[in-house]
């Protein structure tokens, strides 16, 4: 399987699924994220990035650090309140974490995601399936 065609979850490779409950206003679930992750949370943007989008080539560098910030900025204020919120618990900034989220808008590539809207419940789901398997088997529901 070349690595453009994803991976299939391994448990001998991949750690066991890991499920996260947060509650509050959106800075608080990321606050409460945050301190869960703790510092922990560089180490997986760093991986996510280098092992995913870098690892395939032609990210434009240029654009994702220009680029993330004012990315940002245009979300709804309850998603920059709870990156902000997840900066604040784990210590890592904000420019770091939007880096993260915007990095697949500065390359060819990118993994799924999905948005649904049933009987009054959102689920925001992404797989990470074509960039770091090893990051598999976390979820967070926020209550």
């Amino acid at each position: 399987m070349s690595k453009t065609e994803g991976h299939m979850y391994d448990p001998d490779r991949h750690a066991p699924p890991q499920v996260r409950r947060v509650a509050g206003t959106p800075r608080q679930m990321g606050r409460q994220l945050g301190e869960m992750i703790g510092k922990r949370l560089e180490q997986i943007i760093e991986s996510y990035i280098t092992e995913g989008p870098a690892q395939f080539g032609n990210v434009d560098w240029a654009k994702l650090a220009a680029g993330a910030q004012p990315w940002l900025d245009t979300l709804p204020s309850r998603f920059v309140d709870e990156i902000e919120g997840l900066a604040e618990g784990s210590g890592v900034p904000v420019q770091r974490i939007a880096e993260w989220s915007f990095v697949e808008s500065c390359v060819e590539y990118g993994c799924s995601s999905v948005l649904i809207n049933h009987q009054g419940t959102t689920w925001i789901a992404r797989n990470n399936d074509l960039w770091a398997p090893d990051l598999w088997g976390f979820a967070t529901i926020r209550d």
